[in-house]
């Protein structure tokens, strides 16, 4: 196999994983990525489905659907089962084609303990991320998880589960996947077979790190292989090929010692472009999650965000209620108890129909317009070091609900 087509299957496959990830978000939604994302999920699911209900009947259709609806909307291991064969596979095939070439000039022996270093935060953050409690929701701790974050009134009010059966807590989330409400749901996370959520967003992002780290020092290692080898046979002086107009031999050019070298040690190039662009899509995810701990969001806020904002720019939400925008800008963290009561009421007040009184200031709730999103601001923002020691440093519901008893 070609070195081009190798290259080109990579960024294909590359190239399918960033449209099926982002190609929902807000801003690729009226995109060609966003209509690819809605053809590859919704468009050619239905017609195969529909082909096969043609072509071999309605029992093995129905059959079939089950399968397609339990991939789809149930718990299950499949796509933990295809990161370990990915990353199994790429050990493998690094101990076949890499390793026998170290120790050399350009990676010393010292990196057989960076190798194993590697190997191990990479096998054991997947396994932690995937066994952790991502902060499911229950009757026992409801109460300690409602004390975490006041309700905003934009994003989020204080709503019934008719799953789950109880008043789900701000910035929580009720996963369908995993048929549970989850404290600070981030998203469900398909490689981990799990939740990301307030418990364990940490373990989360220290998977993202080490599997970055993994695919980067792997697909670093194979160059510095591939380097070693075009050095050591001398390739940029030995390597010629005869000219076809004058029929001498001439130096070949880099690309073609690339493709010399790619038929030499096919493994090899193939592990150093696939791990780098899988190490670049890795990457993407970390430092976007560190995007979102600077704006003091979850992936899940972030799509309510944006649609919030798309809503405000087509006009369909044009006024807010003064209680409640009086509410976002004055918020301070850990001190509102008392102006969360106070929008509650309103509320509760308007739902019953009676008069809409601010009962500190006596100041009727007018509803105000509402022009852009910069006229709100995220209430959870508590700057980036502070979201990130949150999140680093989560309080354990557990040991909290045994000191107050």
């Amino acid at each position: 196999m070609s070195s081009t087509w190798i290259l080109t299957g990579i960024i294909f496959l590359a190239s399918i994983v960033f449209v099926m990830l982002f190609g929902e978000s807000t801003t690729f939604r009226r995109t060609p990525i966003g209509s690819l994302n809605r053809f590859l999920n919704t468009t050619l699911p239905n017609f195969s489905l529909k082909a096969i209900k043609y072509c071999l009947g309605e029992r093995l259709y129905g059959w079939i659907g089950s399968v397609f609806g339990y991939i789809a909307h149930d718990k299950h291991p499949l796509v933990q089962f295809f990161y370990l064969f990915l990353v199994t596979g790429g050990l493998y095939v690094f101990l076949l084609d890499v390793a026998p070439e170290i120790p050399n000039p350009y990676v010393p022996k010292y990196h057989w303990w960076i190798i194993l270093f590697v190997i191990v935060t990479t096998y054991g953050s997947f396994f932690i991320a995937s066994k952790s409690n991502p902060g499911m929701i229950t009757h026992t701790n409801i109460k300690h998880y409602s004390s975490l974050y006041d309700y905003d009134h934009i994003l989020f009010e204080k709503r019934f589960c008719k799953t789950c059966l109880l008043d789900k807590p701000a910035r929580s989330k009720h996963c369908s996947v995993c048929k549970t409400c989850i404290a600070k749901m981030d998203h469900h996370c398909v490689w981990i077979n799990n939740c990301v959520g307030y418990n364990n967003h940490r373990w989360f992002l220290l998977f993202l790190w080490f599997t970055g780290l993994y695919c980067t020092y792997g697909s670093y290692a194979s160059w510095q292989i591939l380097r070693h080898i075009y050095v050591k046979l001398d390739l940029a002086n030995s390597l010629r090929y005869k000219d076809e107009k004058t029929g001498a031999l001439v130096p070949a050019s880099t690309f073609m010692s690339f493709g010399y070298l790619m038929r030499l040690k096919p493994f090899a190039g193939a592990l150093a472009l696939f791990a780098g662009l899988a190490s670049l899509i890795v990457w993407l995810f970390f430092f976007y999650q560190l995007y979102l701990i600077k704006n003091g969001t979850t992936t899940n806020e972030t799509f309510k965000w944006e649609d919030l904002d798309a809503a405000i720019k087509a006009k369909q939400i044009t006024e807010i209620s003064s209680l409640v925008l009086k509410h976002n800008q004055n918020y301070k963290i850990g001190n509102n108890i008392e102006s969360t009561e106070i929008v509650e009421e309103a509320k509760t007040k308007q739902r019953k129909g009676k008069k809409k009184v601010n009962r500190l200031e006596e100041e009727e709730e007018i509803m105000v317009p509402l022009d852009n999103i910069q006229q709100l601001k995220n209430i959870y923002n508590n700057s980036f070091f502070n979201n990130l020691y949150e999140i680093a440093f989560p309080i354990n519901i557990q040991s909290l609900k045994t000191n107050k008893e």
